[in-house]
């Protein structure tokens, strides 16, 4: 989940206020961990300040805290309407990015290393300063995006869990960083409102229920096909919606979601394990590390 700033503060939208807020945090949490899964909360630094008496508890529980940032919504505005973070040269990204991190890190008590950007925003410089200040995973991308206005471009689209490139962020490289991108639909273009050329993303608001777990389950065939070592489902959302609400469209769509892929795992034999981005990252490194006998 992407946990946003107020909507007052926010170039492109938030939350209506910080009681919203911590409704639907807590709420997507609870959902997710009554069906067995994690979440991770990708938070802005102002959304860790705000809900910094609580954040550590859910954490307690196996819950992930990472860092969410978007420069035009982050402490003064003096970025505001100037765009996101890709679209800024790589001593600026350096600087606002040190800044929310220690407004984050003095908020919550320990550094996040886990990141992803608002909008899904970055550039070629993006993944070597995560990894200078720290950071070691996230989930960075959305395969296929061409975005320009966003500077969110994901071309060629990497579907899988992979290291990052210092030399071309849709590339993979040897980054001590593992990107777990958004899952999405390589095959199918997202009408959005505002005519971003997007792919279909496994994001609660951006679907009915039989769309997102058409998703799921193309990617479950892919895995099986391929024989991925990995194999990643990420799903995406935002704090606007209350999730603590059971009328709420979204609850529903994410219960129904929840119910499609226990179905799946009886279809398509196979099981889902609720995990955090961190937890994927271990794994992955643990896969792909070379042991050899004395």
């Amino acid at each position: 989940m992407d946990c946003e700033n107020l909507d007052s503060l926010s170039g492109v939208g938030g939350v209506s206020d910080w009681a919203f807020s911590a409704r639907s945090i807590r709420g997507f949490a609870d959902r997710l961990e009554a069906a067995g899964h994690l979440a991770t909360l990708f938070l802005c630094p102002e959304t860790a300040v705000a809900h910094r008496g609580w954040l550590r508890d859910l954490e307690s529980r196996g819950h992930e805290l990472a860092m969410h940032f978007h420069p035009d919504s982050f402490s003064d505005g003096r970025a505001r309407g100037l765009g996101q973070l890709g679209q800024y040269v790589g001593k600026v990204q350096r600087e606002m990015l040190t800044e929310g991190l220690a407004v984050w890190a003095d908020a919550l008590g320990k550094k996040p290393a886990t990141f992803r950007p608002g909008c899904l925003s970055a550039n070629d410089e993006t993944f070597q300063i995560l990894v200078d200040l720290g950071f070691t995973q996230g989930s960075v991308s959305s395969p296929g995006r061409n975005e320009p206005v966003l500077s969110a471009i994901w071309q060629p689209p990497l579907l899988d869990a992979h290291l990052a490139s210092a030399a071309q962020r849709s590339l993979s490289g040897d980054l001590d960083f593992v990107e777990i991108p958004l899952s999405v639909d390589w095959e199918v273009r997202f009408p959005h409102r505002f005519g971003w050329d997007l792919p279909q993303e496994l994001m609660i608001e951006r679907g009915d229920t039989q769309t997102l777990t058409g998703i799921i389950s193309k990617h479950v065939k892919r895995f099986a096909e391929q024989k991925k070592q990995v194999p990643t489902i990420c799903a995406a959302t935002h704090n606007v919606w209350d999730f603590s609400d059971a009328e709420e469209e979204k609850t529903q769509i994410l219960l129904s979601l929840l119910e499609s892929m226990e179905r799946l795992q009886q279809s398509e034999d196979v099981r889902f394990i609720g995990a955090t981005i961190a937890s994927i990252a271990d794994q992955y490194r643990r896969s792909h590390t070379d042991v050899t006998d004395p």
